[in-house]
């Protein structure tokens, strides 16, 4: 995406909150200008698992399923949101690569989780709780070994926006409070990791997704759309609806 020029700009929401310093008001535009112009880079494509028959291995299916799953270990291991988004554009790029077996396929999942949690957490789940969660099912020395390979093929390229950053920005915005409705931001996540599920929603920019998402949850909880997202996105409420 090409630079929108939005550097020199800041947001209602950053001049309020520009005395607190976890919101980088001063520069939190530049921010989401380098977000914008980045995304596509390392967005993964509908067809990572074989939507249209190609790679017959795996499945749009089995994704789900695993996606599915992971979400329920990530909430076992209590990790961050965005460790989850990491892991799953982790787990799609790889496929994009390399053609796995099916029982490879949860020896993927859990490793890029691995990776995903030493990149965003703080306190990061041992290598032996990622085998149990497994019942054991790989060891200690498959899940390094895959975690080689991962990092090898994805050329250790593992910081982009995903949806979730996009979605933390937007609802900022929307805000000028620190506060502003919890309520829709908690169920923009939700219906983010709804769409995570199915790759075919992989066609879609990050931005986009965390759009819509707002957009969605606003809706449903009777909130005002504010123009000012439009103006940024370059996007006109129509286009998003």
């Amino acid at each position: 995406m090409e630079s929108l020029g939005l550097a020199a700009q800041m947001t209602e929401s950053d001049i309020y909150h520009l005395d607190d310093t976890q919101f980088v008001g001063d520069v939190a535009m530049n921010c989401t200008e380098h977000m914008l112009a980045t995304e596509a880079h390392l967005n993964p494509s509908p067809d990572c698992v074989g939507v249209r028959g190609e790679r017959k291995n795996l499945s749009s299916r089995m994704r789900s399923i695993l996606v599915s799953w992971l979400t329920e270990v990530h909430q076992k291991f209590k990790l961050a949101p965005e460790t989850l988004f990491i892991t799953v554009n982790l787990i799609d790029r790889y496929c994009e690569k390399q053609i796995l077996e099916m029982k490879e396929y949860q020896l993927l999942g859990v490793t890029a989780m691995r990776v995903a949690s030493k990149y965003e957490e703080i306190w990061v789940p041992k290598l032996e709780d990622f085998a149990d969660i497994t019942d054991n099912t790989y060891s200690r020395e498959q899940i390094l070994t895959q975690e080689f390979h991962l990092l090898k093929e994805l050329e250790f390229d593992i910081s982009f926006p995903t949806s979730y950053r996009f979605l933390e920005r937007f609802h900022i915005i929307c805000n000028k409070t620190s506060t502003g409705s919890r309520q829709v931001y908690l169920l923009g996540c939700y219906l983010l990791e709804l769409a995570m599920v199915e790759v075919t929603m992989n066609k879609w920019l990050p931005s986009r997704l965390a759009i819509s998402a707002l957009y969605l949850s606003k809706h449903m909880l009777n909130e005002a759309w504010p123009e000012e997202i439009a103006t940024i996105l370059g996007l006109k409420e129509q286009e998003v609806r």
